[in-house]
């Protein structure tokens, strides 16, 4: 946690910035592999190529699967070639051997190219973490005009808080669309956050910044006098 405390432009005013993070293990990732079916223009039956092409992914990863930029185009007489791609979410245990279980899961009229593989966080998931910063962050603010007040003499109140404040992004990283940044490359993982057997797994971390305005609440006994 880092706080960088600014002089303030007036008495009754303190202004400065806190950073909070946090390093969660990747342990699912995103799957999606292209597919590529030759289908007879006599079988125009949308339910059953479906099935054949689910039952063909589900061979390669078991999960479930949604499809999507669908295109439709001619091939030899009396056939269409339609490709898609296949997007899942599974455990990173899934992550093995993705191009050979791919090509043994093809079978003739029906094709799974090679794979690729998104390791970062689900937005569900940084969602989450987010949320979980911003809490954070209310608490040490919490706690810091408790220790202002008593440096001070004087009693604080929050005047603003504004999450995802930050001047430029650390090399690496990239923003999220809840003002947190995230860990554009793996960090090594540490053995909290391997599975209870150990094993190769990677961590991202998820950092949010805000710009932290207290006000001093006036003395009203002195206001008075």
């Amino acid at each position: 946690m880092t706080t960088i405390v600014e002089l303030p432009d007036h008495a009754d005013t303190l202004r400065y910035r806190i950073q909070v993070q946090r390093a969660l293990p990747q342990d699912d990732i995103r799957i999606t592999v292209p597919v590529t079916a030759l289908v007879h223009t006599r079988d125009n039956d949308p339910a059953a190529l479906q099935q054949s092409i689910r039952a063909a992914l589900n061979v390669f990863v078991p999960a479930e699967w949604m499809f999507s930029r669908i295109e439709r185009g001619g091939d030899a007489v009396g056939y269409e070639r339609i490709q898609l791609s296949a997007t899942t979410r599974v455990k990173s245990g899934e992550n093995y051997d993705l191009a050979e279980r791919a090509r043994r899961s093809s079978r003739e009229g029906l094709t799974l190219g090679l794979p690729r593989v998104d390791y970062a966080l689900s937005p569900d998931k940084i969602d989450e973490v987010v949320g979980a910063l911003r809490t954070d962050i209310l608490r040490r603010v919490g706690t810091h005009i408790d220790h202002f007040g008593k440096e001070t003499g004087r009693t604080w109140r929050i005047g603003d808080i504004a999450f995802g404040f930050d001047d430029v992004a650390e090399y690496g990283t990239a923003r999220t669309g809840k003002g947190a940044y995230r860990d554009i490359d793996n960090l090594p993982s540490s053995p909290d956050e391997q599975g209870p057997t150990g094993g190769l797994a990677g961590a991202e971390r998820i950092k949010l910044v805000a710009s932290v305005t207290l006000r001093a609440t006036p003395d009203v006994s002195s206001a008075q006098d």
